[in-house]
């Protein structure tokens, strides 16, 4: 899969344009790095390229945005993020991938743990980083490593753990600057039809 989109939006404003990004796990309420509000921001564009394959129990995909803040008064602002995901199924499993949609869907899992087998068992890594800081607009930058592994009980249950080393996040001022937190996260996830 090869992708990329394009977005210009006009009228952007100081009281809502911002830019912030949590340490790859949802489930924690700080945003290490984090634009504030952006004086004078006037238009947004952004771009992004994407890529990536599946070959049987392996898959990749990679991804890099950047964002480009003009503003009414002061220089253009420019930021950007990036990341390398792989995974390999230790079961046989595949990932699907949707062709006419471009998008990923669930795994099938043809021996579900209630019916005596061992479900899918994945693996997964995954490299990032991002920066949000140029000129005068301080929002840092951080880069997290993250290992993974996904149980698939079934087509409907998946259990997941991540732990992700965030290595030192840069953003001066903050609360936050110098962190580099080992983040364990544990969840369950139930699909509804």
């Amino acid at each position: 899969h090869l992708g990329a989109s394009f977005s210009y939006r006009w009228n952007a404003t100081t009281d809502g344009t911002l830019f912030r990004s949590r340490p790859e796990v949802a489930t924690i309420n700080d945003y290490y790095v984090d634009t504030g509000y952006i004086d004078g921001a006037d238009t947004i564009s952004r771009v992004s390229l994407e890529a990536s394959q599946v070959s049987g129990r392996f898959s990749w995909q990679s991804e890099i945005l950047g964002a480009r803040v003009s503003r009414t008064a002061g220089a253009s602002a420019f930021f950007w993020g990036a990341y390398l995901y792989t995974s390999w199924f230790l079961t046989g499993h595949s990932r699907n991938y949707r062709f006419g949609t471009g998008k990923f869907s669930g795994v099938k899992v043809d021996s579900p743990v209630l019916g005596g087998g061992w479900g899918a068992v994945e693996l997964a890594a995954r490299i990032s980083a991002v920066d949000l800081t140029d000129g005068d607009v301080i929002g840092g930058s951080q880069r997290n490593i993250s290992l993974g592994c996904n149980w698939y009980l079934n087509q409907r249950i998946r259990l997941m753990t991540n732990l992700v080393k965030v290595i030192d996040v840069d953003r001066p001022g903050s609360e936050f600057d110098g962190l580099d937190p080992l983040i364990l996260s544990l969840r369950a996830q139930w699909v509804l039809d």
